[in-house]
């Protein structure tokens, strides 16, 4: 490793690089080192101040000092607490933001894969900017007795009042509000150990909330709790449904645990529509965020299907194979949009099962089955060859190795894999090409506005397949 170039304290004047994938911009240095440093947008001049060299690799972490040349596209974040809270590292640039984005990641995947990147026209851009998401986690701040919801300050545990989140839909950013002002005496004056309040709405703003409690409530604080989340519910200045609680002690930062989530009041879940089908939302269930890009992406997803010679159809031969299906969200959508009846769904999650079942109960489908357990277990390689196309979503890890070694020597001749992780999709690509699949479509959605985040959807195909 290079010698250290700079000190703390030292002052750097870069030409601001692209965003990393943590939203903090990334400059090589002549010297090997790199510099990481947030508030710039890539391509700008800027003046950077040394705050931490990093003992364990060629890293400078810096703070921007001075604009020298500010960028076209920077603006003003429209949120007072962009520079304070740091989730939103993207905000001070305008509406190249998505672009920029693209450009900050693509060059970390293979050369293949790139040279099939749709035009900007397919790629999928959110609807809204801001109060697009539908998901909220508050953490409680308690000061001169006075309870306060906010969130982690960027890269630390200090928690900030966030009255104001403008990303948040609106539904959550009013229903914060009211929380806090019902759990505040609670909180201060009976003890109640709430961890977080986790808050869940659809695009029309019916919202589930859900306490993360510390320790089991006593049962005067249980009366308590149901007596004012009653109260919540029954107003009529709310869309709020349902409310639950979840015992979660075990140490650490999770916001949530895996125990049973138990219902105090309302219903037990919401229904978001996805392509006019409703999808059925439980508490703490994994759904995406921003639904009006899910939709973007079944969207053009359907638009590569046709183009690579899958049809539409009434009756389509073959099945459509969903892995990593979660609440069966993609499959089902995809499935329906191609007409396919016979679709098989695998998860290692119990309830993401239970709820993909429950999906295709609402939508009077019969043809469909989903499978609790992992890929390589429970699918032969035989029927895996045989289906007409793999859906694939993991998790930010990727896929497992089990699963990626048998698409790679097994897997149907259509694969479409969609990714929350660049570096994921960038290490599984050039697998799946090493086991005899060739891209056949790359394109980005803007999932999470205002951050650094890209989801991507890659299709791969294999070449004289039947």
């Amino acid at each position: 490793m290079a010698a250290r170039p700079h000190r703390q304290g030292d002052q750097i004047e870069v030409v601001a690089g692209p965003w990393g994938e943590d939203g903090h911009v990334h400059c090589a240095l002549e010297s090997g080192w790199t510099l990481r440093f947030l508030g710039a947008v890539p391509g700008e001049l800027v003046r950077v101040r040394v705050e931490h060299v990093s003992q364990g690799g060629p890293v400078l972490w810096g703070s921007l000092e001075e604009l020298v040349h500010p960028g076209p596209s920077r603006r003003k974040p429209p949120c007072n607490e962009a520079a304070s809270c740091g989730a939103c590292p993207t905000m001070y640039s305008g509406n190249d933001q998505f672009a920029l984005k693209v450009d900050s990641r693509l060059h970390q995947l293979p050369e293949q894969l790139r040279a099939v990147l749709l035009p900007e026209s397919a790629w999928v851009r959110s609807p809204t900017a801001l109060d697009y998401r539908c998901k909220a986690v508050f953490l409680p701040l308690i000061k001169n007795n006075r309870l306060e919801l906010g969130a982690f300050q960027r890269g630390t545990h200090n928690v900030l009042p966030l009255p104001n989140c403008l990303v948040l839909h609106p539904a959550l950013r009013e229903l914060r509000d009211s929380f806090r002002a019902v759990l505040e005496p609670l909180v201060v004056a009976e003890g109640l150990k709430l961890r977080t309040l986790i808050l869940r709405c659809s695009r029309d703003g019916a919202t589930l909330a859900t306490l993360i409690l510390r320790a089991r409530p006593s049962d005067r604080q249980l009366l308590q709790l149901h007596s004012v989340a009653s109260d919540l519910v029954d107003r009529s200045d709310t869309k709020l449904v349902g409310v639950h609680w979840q015992l979660h002690d075990a140490e650490g930062d999770a916001v949530a645990g895996r125990g049973k989530v138990l219902q105090l009041t309302g219903v037990e879940q919401i229904t978001e529509t996805i392509l006019g089908r409703p999808f059925t939302v439980r508490p703490l269930a994994f759904f995406q965020l921003n639904p009006g890009v899910l939709e973007g992406i079944l969207r053009e997803m359907v638009t590569q299907s046709l183009s690579l010679g899958i049809q539409r159809t009434s009756s389509p031969t073959g099945e459509l194979l969903d892995l990593y299906c979660g609440g069966g969200v993609l499959g089902l959508s995809l499935g329906a949009e191609l007409g396919y009846e016979q679709i098989l769904g695998v998860d290692i999650s119990a309830p993401a099962i239970d709820d993909a079942r429950e999906n295709c109960r609402r939508h009077g489908r019969e043809g469909p089955v989903f499978m609790l357990g992992k890929t390589g277990e429970l699918i032969d390689p035989a029927r895996l060859h045989a289906a007409s196309i793999a859906l694939v979503d993991p998790p930010r890890s990727g896929l497992r190795p089990a699963a990626l070694r048998l698409l790679c020597t097994s897997g149907p001749k259509q694969l479409f894999y969609v990714a929350c992780s660049t570096a994921a999709l960038a290490r599984d690509a050039a697998a799946l090409m090493d086991g005899g699949y060739e891209p056949s479509f790359l394109f980005p959605a803007d999932m999470l506005p205002q951050t650094a985040y890209v989801e991507w959807v890659a299709g791969f195909h294999r070449q004289g397949a039947t």
